[in-house]
């Protein structure tokens, strides 16, 4: 398997930077760079970093609000307008929390597909527009103001955002303009509200790490803090500019690329599967869900665009529970461009980890 290059880390880390807190989905940006540009992730580690990232640069740019949050402890009471946000913050969270931790693992085998993407932009960019012409009839609600059955329905949409596309910030700031808020504040509490989120989720994937004895630290150093700073700088830009952006503007930009991204992968998706043959994927119903399909395309030397040319198709069994493939090597026109089929057609980008010269498996 090839080492990271620093270039890839940066990349990933101004993905995961930028699109973290902009509406318009991390992990949907993610999911299709992985399908159609051949980026693979560089493991738990790595995924770790770049979410601490994205949190530092939460805390840095809005310290000042975090501070006086945390200390309303010492003065605790619904007269004071930071503790009660404090506790807003607080209930928001548990809803997403919840629904992280129990669906995490069913999300990423079943719906961390391109499809499911199409979907859920489509669907988050009618609800954030929806939202928006709301927020533009009614008067605005301060954050500090907000209510904790108004902050427990926006904590309820934050559940949604584990689904590939949805974009926690995107939906968050809907459920926060639907109860209210202003644009800016809407965006404010989403920010404020990916502190204990992604610290959680930081710390989640820090756990299975440390589970499985080490596995997943895929990346040295020097690409790893490489990312680490990408997502960092990245973020604090992102967050600026949104806020500065809202001030006197709409969310219309962000429902419009939601909507343009959704129907350019749609055509790609379409006119990618003109001329493919998927006749092995019908023995797999029959043989059990553990067998699967691996097909490759040709990849130009700008492979970056889209696969092409003559595929390959082959097929593999499952022999973990980390979703690790065998399959016949020779069968591989090119070992940058693979993708895996289910037994339930679902599709996966795939990477190659290696071969058995002697078997060509």
């Amino acid at each position: 398997m090839n080492e990271m290059g620093v270039m890839h880390a940066v990349f990933l880390g101004i993905i995961q930077g930028a699109t973290e807190f902009l509406p318009v989905s991390s992990s949907g940006h993610l999911v299709l760079a992985e399908y159609f540009m051949d980026v693979s992730s560089g493991g738990l580690v790595f995924d770790v970093f770049l979410h601490m990232g994205t949190l530092l640069a939460v805390v840095v740019y809005f310290f000042r609000d975090l501070k006086e949050i945390l200390c309303s402890i010492a003065a605790p009471g619904r007269r004071n307008p930071r503790f009660r946000l404090l506790v807003a913050l607080g209930l928001a969270t548990v809803p997403g929390a919840i629904v992280g931790f129990l669906l995490e693992g069913w999300v990423a085998h079943t719906l961390r597909s391109p499809w499911v993407v199409v979907v859920t932009l489509s669907v988050v960019a009618v609800i954030l527009y929806v939202a928006d012409r709301r927020a533009c009839r009614r008067g605005h609600l301060n954050m500090d103001g907000l209510g904790l059955g108004q902050a427990l329905l926006i904590g309820i949409s934050q559940g949604l955002a584990v689904v590939p596309g949805v974009s926690r910030s995107g939906i968050t700031m809907s459920a926060g303009l639907l109860v209210g808020l202003g644009r800016e504040d809407a965006a404010r509490f989403s920010f404020l509200l990916s502190c204990p989120i992604i610290l959680g989720a930081g710390l989640f994937e820090s756990f299975k790490v440390l589970r499985h004895g080490g596995e997943g630290v895929g990346v040295s150093a020097g690409p790893m803090m490489a990312g680490f700073i990408a997502s960092l700088v990245s973020g604090l830009l992102v967050i600026s500019f949104l806020l500065n952006f809202l001030r006197r503007h709409t969310f219309r930009p962000f429902v419009i690329y939601r909507l343009v991204l959704a129907a350019v992968v749609l055509f790609f998706l379409l006119t990618a599967g003109n001329g493919s043959s998927l006749a092995g994927t019908d023995l797999i119903p029959r043989l059990g869900k553990g067998v699967v399909a691996v097909t490759s395309k040709n990849l130009p030397e700008s492979y970056a665009l889209m696969p092409h040319g003559m595929e390959g198709i082959s097929t593999g069994i499952i022999i973990d529970g980390q979703g690790h493939v065998l399959t016949d090597a020779g069968a591989l026109v090119e070992t940058r461009s693979l993708e895996v089929i289910l037994w339930d057609r679902a599709r996966w980008p795939a990477r190659f980890l290696g071969m058995d010269p002697p078997s060509m498996v």
